[in-house]
């Protein structure tokens, strides 16, 4: 029976994640059962023993696949470690819990990163940027933002990673894994913040603003270093909610919203024509797809003017 390669990868990762499962459900039932010393001498010796396995399946054996499993149970066997640590070592009284998260996200993340680069593949590209989310998350918390503020921010690493994707792919090879996963992953990021952000408690207008307006940043971003007229499309329609939420923040009557949207109706259509002239100048071969991107400026002004005559009809200014 000949066995896929994928088939492998993912019966093994899935070994992998019920160890990990095992082994914070084990150190949840037993803790108290040995010595501080033990425990301590527990925590750092699992992971790092995941770890020199990993190293010796892989580069003695020749067997890259497993080792790289075998890694991976220790990447993540360090973060539950962690939290074991908190949680059960008498820290939670002592330490600020979003200090210690701080602490840790920076020791895992810098983990991750080093063994994505000394092993190029997509799962350690996502926990490394998995990682870096936490990170940020972690320093929101100790700066004491608020709810939609944390949002934001994570919108903002992800917008950034597009940019860090574009670059990464003309570095050096062993960093292409990793541009590949970060041009991805703020597709399924940046939607979950839009929706996030909606449904925050309170009075959040400014910080749901900020969070579309950075989604139609990373979305343009998409859109202008990996061509696809889909992302040009979601551009431009996350910027008009942006526009509504910051006139819902400058406390606007509503009754302007309509003359606002017609205004902004004909910078949609400029912004297509100019982003059109770019494009053909840059890629000789990409007139069809600036045609795209035109039509889906258009298109988003004429939903714009659209708005604006139902808005005005329904809600004259006063």
């Amino acid at each position: 029976m000949v066995v896929s390669g994928a088939l492998l990868r993912g019966l093994l990762y899935l070994g992998a994640f019920m160890i990990v499962v095992s082994a914070a459900v084990l150190v949840a039932r037993f803790w108290d059962v040995f010595p501080q010393g033990v425990e301590l001498a527990f925590i750092a010796a699992v992971p790092t023993l995941f770890y020199l396995t990993g190293w010796l399946v892989r580069v003695r054996l020749k067997l890259p696949q497993a080792g790289a499993v075998l890694t991976g149970i220790g990447a993540l066997l360090a973060a539950v470690d962690l939290v074991a640590i908190y949680q059960f070592g008498g820290l939670a009284g002592q330490i600020d819990l979003d200090v210690y998260w701080l602490g840790s996200a920076i020791l895992c993340t810098a983990v991750y990163a080093l063994t994505a680069w000394q092993l190029p593949t997509d799962f350690f590209g996502y926990i490394t940027l998995i990682g870096l989310h936490n990170l940020v998350l972690a320093l929101a918390r100790v700066l004491g933002l608020s709810w939609e503020w944390q949002i934001a921010s994570q919108a903002a690493l992800a917008a950034g990673q597009v940019e860090a994707a574009f670059r990464l792919a003309r570095g050096p090879e062993r960093w292409h894994m990793l541009a590949r996963v970060a041009r991805w992953w703020p597709l399924l990021l940046l939607p979950v913040a839009q929706i996030l952000v909606l449904i925050v408690p309170g009075q959040p207008a400014l910080g749901q603003m900020v969070v579309f307006v950075l989604a139609a940043l990373g979305y343009g971003l998409l859109a202008w270093r990996f061509p696809r007229a889909a992302f040009a499309h979601v551009a431009a329609w996350s910027a008009i909610p942006a526009v509504a939420l910051a006139l819902r923040a400058a406390s606007l009557p509503a009754g302007w919203y309509g003359a606002v949207a017609a205004l902004l109706a004909p910078l949609y259509g400029l912004a297509g024509r100019w982003i059109g002239r770019r494009m053909k100048a840059e890629q000789p071969a990409g007139e069809p797809l600036a045609r795209r991107y035109a039509a889906a400026a258009d298109g988003a002004g004429f939903g714009l003017v659209a708005l604006a005559a139902s808005w005005s009809a329904s809600s004259p200014p006063r």
